[in-house]
């Protein structure tokens, strides 16, 4: 048999024989990095359906030869799956072999690139793997005009959720490895946001997307309402702390639905869900950005379990509204979690909240960790008032290590000593506030009002004072009555109510 027949069935699956091939039995295609073109292989594609040697917009493995095509194959293997009928009944799956893809620097693999019928009409959708993140990498070198792989149809098709079927990205990595001043503002590396149809999935596994020092979205795995993401890799920072570095790297816009993101490290993500979970991962390594919440759904929900957020982050948690829509309330659960931040100076505070939308925290054995104590760190801005709530606040597992809490304050006596407050519960149903005096002097003739870090909203009462001293309460702080005297008292108040 010769090469000109070996190379249109050398498949990595050693199971599928040409028999199966010349009958029409095609279970995936095959894409090489390597080819005659570029000097990296003796026969065509090395052997692959797709690669360096395919044609420019080819619609068959058999069209090799100039014009080359500017994605090493990638975009016509695309199209091919797409819109043959070999995969008619089947989910459409491209494997990228082992290798370096180079793609043009004004190119793009689109996706969706039929401008004559809607994009993905195979009824399953599409799946694009590699052999793994490592050894699969499509590469942009030079410049960053527009993204490496897309979704968005530049011939103007405005897609519907009901004309997508399932899809499946893995084992891959997508990489810019040009200067960051070439980078052009606001270009996503790779924009796998596609809408969904009915019930369909869509799955992001092992995926990497990488550039260094580049202020825009790196992975943009919005559209599914429902969808899983596991190893992911997304990193738009350099090797030590950037602070110009605004945009988070990672994107997840699931207005209505929910996702699961298992095991990732990303230098940021911005993400608007119903429903969703961060589990096992770290956020925010080398710098970068943290977590930016928008609830986008009325009661929204964001677990973060096991997940860490590295302390060179300018904040950990923002609370913003949605692009676009109604912005709603919203809740985060964080159990396990490691909140790390160094102060750039004192009153710096780790979460970013925002006075309109109020958010219900829950900090289940939750560390806070202050890595420069001689600043004074806040969880909260503690000169920014909210209808926040506050749940399981000081069931830490380890001490907060200097970090002050919104739901705490500390006051001068008016002579000498401290007054020092912490709420233990927070709840629209039930609060409890510990006061803790020290060596507290009055010789004054002038009571001293202390307001609490929080207010109570309907009823404040004192349930415990072995201070000595006469204290009153109201829903906004305690009064002190003079003592007139040198005596310094020290004890503890509870003030309980609603």
């Amino acid at each position: 048999m010769s090469y000109q027949t070996i190379w249109k069935y050398n498949y990595p699956d050693k199971s599928i024989i040409a028999e199966d091939l010349a009958n029409g039995i095609k279970p995936y295609v095959t894409v090489s990095a390597k080819g005659i073109a570029n000097g990296l292989s003796d026969i065509p594609n090395d052997g692959a359906d797709f690669g360096p040697d395919t044609m420019l917009n080819a619609t068959d493995p058999s069209q090799i030869g100039s014009p080359y095509t500017q994605t090493s194959g990638i975009q016509e293997a695309v199209n091919y799956v797409l819109n043959s009928p070999l995969f008619s009944n089947g989910l459409p799956k491209i494997f990228l072999l082992q290798g370096n893809f180079i793609i043009n620097d004004n190119a793009t693999i689109w996706i969706n690139n039929n401008p004559n019928s809607p994009p993905l009409n195979s009824p399953n959708g599409l799946y694009i793997c590699g052999v793994s993140p490592a050894l699969s990498v499509i590469t942009k070198q030079n410049s960053l005009p527009s993204p490496i792989i897309s979704f968005t149809n530049p011939n103007g098709y405005t897609p519907t959720g009901s004309l997508i079927g399932n899809t499946i990205f893995e084992n891959f990595t997508v990489y810019y490895s040009g200067p960051a001043s070439n980078a052009t503002s606001g270009v996503t590396l790779a924009n796998l946001s596609i809408p969904e149809q009915g019930g369909s999935l869509a799955v992001f596994k092992n995926l990497y997307a990488i550039a260094w020092d580049v202020n825009n979205t790196m992975l943009d795995i919005s559209g599914h309402e429902d969808s899983i993401a596991e190893g992911l890799y997304v990193w738009n920072t350099g090797t030590g702390y950037n602070a110009s570095i605004t945009t988070p790297a990672l994107k997840v816009n699931v207005v209505g639905g929910m996702i699961n993101l298992y095991n990732i490290m990303v230098s940021g993500i911005d993400i608007s869900v119903q429903n969703g979970s961060i589990i096992n991962s770290t956020i925010g390594t080398s710098g970068g950005q943290g977590i930016v919440f928008r609830p986008s759904y009325n009661g929204s929900i964001l677990n973060l379990q096991n997940t860490s957020f590295n302390g060179t982050l300018t904040r950990l948690i923002t609370i913003s509204p949605t692009t676009s829509g109604t912005t709603n309330s919203g809740q985060i659960n964080l159990t396990n979690a490691w909140l790390s931040k160094t102060p750039t100076g004192n009153g710096d505070y780790m979460i970013e909240t925002n006075a309109n939308i109020p958010i219900i925290w829950n900090f289940a054995e939750t560390t806070f960790w202050n890595n420069n104590t001689s600043y004074t760190l806040y969880l909260f801005d503690p000169n920014i008032s909210t209808n926040d709530e506050y749940l399981n606040l000081y069931t830490h597992t380890m001490g907060n290590h200097g970090v002050i809490l919104k739901t705490e304050n500390s006051t001068s006596g008016t002579t000498a000593g401290a007054v020092s407050m912490k709420f233990i519960t927070y709840l629209s149903i039930y609060k409890k506030l510990m006061i803790y005096l020290s060596g507290y002097e009055n010789n004054t003739t002038t009571n001293q009002t202390i307001n609490y870090p929080l207010p109570f909203s309907t009823s404040a009462i004192i349930t415990g004072n072995n201070t000595g001293l006469t204290i009153s309460a109201s829903t906004t702080g305690i009064t002190i009555t003079s003592p007139n005297s040198t005596t310094a008292y020290s004890g503890i108040v509870i003030v309980e109510g609603y």
